[in-house]
């Protein structure tokens, strides 16, 4: 013989047994014995989409992965403990199985978008008390036919939800998941793609109305200033206007709009105003770009400055959106 000894040859056909072997007890597992349900089948094992306390990106969050072993849980806390409770099957009238299980918390109010294809898939999103991670109330659920399920649900800022997707009528399989965060960061109701002014608080495309204000100062001049004759100031209905006089002049008031006409400031009739005086007026409105006017006193007359006022701030600006 050449090369191999007798010993040598026993050893690799050794070898080659003990690998057919191994071969054939692998082939009489059942199938699927190896296989094991995703790691996010249980509500405790739910994937992130972010942490707590952090911010919720605003871009699309994508998985994908087989939920053919995906389970129901009779005890939600189970494992690795007990005391949840038992895990929701229904959904408009239907019943569905094989879950999994995606949290996340928004930093500010907004909207979710949740979207599951691949099967007849149902999705439902439930707040819960990260404290104690007992689940709460279902905020909504779908369940349409088809192959691709979408949800919308409105969230508020500082909560903890959880989404639940589920198979009807209970057979898992490839699953697309597609999140989604539609922000309000002003909390307006104007979801940010859409919010011209997505930083402010309004009602008008999501900015806030700009108050209409017209005040009317008449006075007559003097060697040393103005004798004011009268002052009025129209604003809408809800308004609150102040007027104060300062630098030589001692004078302020406030007063609500609650008619369609004109406020007059009687008390400041016939007032001599010199030179250097300011006559100020601040209207302001819930959610409304206020108004602020200034009249400085010169000799005989007054020059008048205009600004404008962000909604809650008393600082004059010249652009407030």
């Amino acid at each position: 013989m050449h090369g191999d000894s007798w010993e040598g040859v026993a050893v690799i056909q050794a070898v080659r047994l003990a690998v057919i072997a191994a071969l054939v007890a692998l082939a009489a597992v059942p199938s699927g014995a190896l296989a094991a349900p995703p790691s996010n089948d249980g509500y405790l094992q739910s994937i992130s989409i972010n942490a707590r306390n952090t911010t919720l990106t605003q871009d699309q969050v994508k998985d994908a992965r087989d939920t053919r072993e995906a389970t129901v849980q009779a005890d939600l806390f189970s494992p690795p403990s007990t005391g949840g409770g038992t895990e929701r099957t229904d959904c408009r009238g239907t019943s569905f199985g094989a879950t999994v299980w995606y949290d996340f918390h928004p930093h500010v109010d907004g909207t979710v978008r949740v979207q599951a294809t691949g099967y007849d898939a149902m999705a439902g999103v439930y707040e819960f008390d990260p404290a104690s991670s007992r689940i709460g109330s279902r905020l909504d659920c779908a369940n349409e036919t088809g192959t691709t399920e979408e949800l919308f649900v409105k969230v508020r800022k500082g909560k903890s939800y959880t989404i639940q997707i589920g198979a009807t009528p209970g057979v898992g399989g490839d699953l697309d998941f597609t999140f989604e965060y539609l922000a309000d960061t002003d909390g307006d109701g104007e979801l940010d793609p859409l919010d011209k002014c997505p930083k402010q608080p309004g009602t008008a495309d999501g900015c806030p109305v700009e108050l209409r204000v017209l005040p009317t100062l008449r006075a007559t001049p003097t060697g040393r200033g103005i004798r004011v004759r009268s002052l009025s100031v129209e604003a809408p209905r809800g308004s609150r206007i102040r007027v104060r006089c300062s630098r030589g002049c001692s004078f302020t008031q406030t007063r609500t709009v609650v008619a369609n006409r004109p406020l007059r400031f009687a008390r400041l009739a016939n007032r001599q105003l010199s030179a250097g005086a300011r006559l100020e007026i601040t209207v302001t409105k819930s959610r409304s770009i206020g108004s602020f006017i200034r009249y400085t006193v010169t000799r005989g007359n007054f020059k008048r400055t205009n600004r404008c006022l962000r909604p809650g701030s008393a600082i004059p600006r010249r652009t407030c959106k």
